[in-house]
């Protein structure tokens, strides 16, 4: 009895799968909780329109490293160890002709500034979803929150780029509280089918 409820919950717990979790999430209903975090032109701008976030930079020639950044006012609580867990995902609608951008984590710990992680994704001119598991990254062990830096790069002037969506999830497995139900579930139904042939 013992044995067959302990290779029960085995299986059970072999076959729950981890989930994904969305911990933070951006549809550009409006860019209010968005900044200009550098800005070298003084006039690169962001803003909401038709359910997207338009990033733009009127000024010509900023390419790399020079160009304006934007990130979130939200920080999204990150746990170094688990940098396997998380994935950043985004969705790009239309660029303009003469721009590239690129995407950096900014880290925090407690509050504080403590590094950027460069290139999450590489300077390139990019239309379409991807998403970026950030297991292959080096964070800092001290790291508690994170916020996606974006990097705009100019050869024109006037030029904009359009982000339908971003994400963060992170893998989860189920709590040990909820597969000591489902044994203990298991366990009972065994139980009461001995106790029913008696």
């Amino acid at each position: 009895m013992k044995r067959s409820v302990l290779v029960i919950g085995l299986v059970l717990v072999a076959a729950m799968p981890a989930v994904a979790d969305v911990i933070w999430s951006e549809d550009f209903s409006d860019a209010g909780d968005w900044s200009v975090i550098w800005n070298p032109s003084n006039d690169a701008s962001v803003a909401a329109a038709g359910g997207q976030g338009l990033f733009t930079e009127p000024s010509p020639g900023l390419g790399w490293p020079n160009g304006p950044a934007f990130g979130p006012t939200n920080r999204i609580a990150f746990d170094p160890l688990l940098k396997s867990d998380y994935t950043f995902a985004f969705t790009v609608s239309s660029i303009s002709s003469s721009m590239s951008f690129d995407f950096g984590l900014d880290c925090f710990s407690n509050g504080n500034y403590v590094a950027t992680v460069w290139d999450v994704f590489p300077n390139q001119a990019f239309t379409g979803t991807t998403n970026i598991n950030l297991g292959a990254f080096s964070f800092d062990p001290v790291v508690t929150h994170v916020t996606p830096k974006l990097t705009l790069h100019t050869g024109n002037g006037d030029q904009t780029i359009a982000f339908d969506s971003m994400s963060m999830d992170q893998q989860v497995i189920p709590e040990p509280g909820s597969l000591a139900l489902v044994i203990g579930g298991a366990a009972m139904l065994l139980l009461r089918r001995r106790i029913g042939r008696c």
